[in-house]
């Protein structure tokens, strides 16, 4: 049998598949763990992003809220300050001419207070409106007749 100089058996050397496969194996494993972390440092990373977006959208909204709120209280004093009775006295004065009526120029006018169980219940109905033949009836009976030629509906109709 043949023999290689310094080796016992077949793939037993030095650089043999076998201890390349053994020893490649460490670094695979290394680089797979590698990546792991990697992508774990990405997903971290791009989370912490977000809420600093959101940190970023909450600080702008707060500002405008704040913004708003001052908008309403100035809007607020306007509302009193255009609404003072002296200021529409004012106005209603030097604008419009207005002057306060003299105590003779009013007239008090006495209305008697009705309650609604006191007043009538007026019940009308077309034919009590119109006499004893309605409105519409008397349209029904103008347009048998233009149809017919004078006959009622009830003259058209089969004698039994």
């Amino acid at each position: 049998m043949l023999m290689a100089r310094g080796r016992k058996h077949w793939g037993s050397g030095p650089g043999s598949r076998r201890q390349r496969v053994a020893s490649s194996h460490p670094y695979g494993l290394t680089v797979a763990c590698a990546l792991v972390l990697v992508a774990l440092a990405l997903l971290i990373s791009a989370r912490y992003a977000a809420i600093a977006d959101k940190g970023y959208e909450l600080a702008a909204a707060r500002a405008r809220l704040a913004e708003l709120e001052s908008t309403n209280q100035y809007l607020k004093l306007q509302v009193a300050r255009l609404s003072d009775p002296k200021r529409l006295e004012q106005i209603a004065r030097a604008r419009l001419g207005l002057v306060h009526p003299d105590s003779r120029e009013v007239l008090v006018a006495a209305v008697p207070s009705v309650s609604f169980d006191e007043l009538i219940p007026v019940t009308a109905t077309p034919a009590t409106v119109a006499g004893d033949m309605g409105m519409l009836d008397r349209f029904s009976e103008f347009v048998v007749t233009w149809f017919v030629g004078g006959r009622t509906a009830e003259a058209r109709s089969p004698q039994r």
